[in-house]
């Protein structure tokens, strides 16, 4: 036992704590020991937790919102045209083949004004945008 605990102060720690009282206050009431000092006192003692001991709420996160879905790809309706048969009225979305180095293609639909992709395409390179381009649309 240390010089400073002697057994009326550690009396002392038991009766003020089995009162309620907060480890601030103990230490206040016993004179010149800081408050971790009495926790530490109280933790090596084994005490049972007091009444007025601290109850931690549980954390609340935030949820997210569910991404969006995918935008599935349209429906071709006309087949895909290569790079060199292209002209300006055809989306210039690339598909991928597996064979791209000599089968390169591109959507072929229609694009919309002033875009050189179809609707659908100039929405995927978009992306979604932000929550109050999503709701103006």
């Amino acid at each position: 036992m240390s010089a400073f605990w002697t057994d009326d102060r550690v009396e002392q720690l038991r009766t003020l704590r089995a009162e309620g009282l907060s480890f601030s206050k103990i230490a206040a009431r016993i004179g010149g020991i800081s408050r971790n000092g009495c926790i530490g006192k109280a933790s090596r003692m084994e005490m049972p937790a007091g009444e007025g001991d601290r109850k931690l709420k549980p954390r609340m996160f935030k949820t997210r919102p569910p991404a969006p879905p995918p935008i599935p790809e349209p429906e071709p309706i006309s087949p895909p045209v290569t790079l060199i048969a292209a002209g300006p009225s055809h989306c210039r979305w690339p598909l991928w083949s597996d064979d791209a180095r000599h089968d390169f293609r591109i959507c072929g639909h229609a694009p919309e004004g002033g875009s050189p992709y179809c609707t659908h395409h100039r929405r995927r390179s978009m992306g979604a945008g932000t929550k109050s381009e999503r709701v103006a649309a």
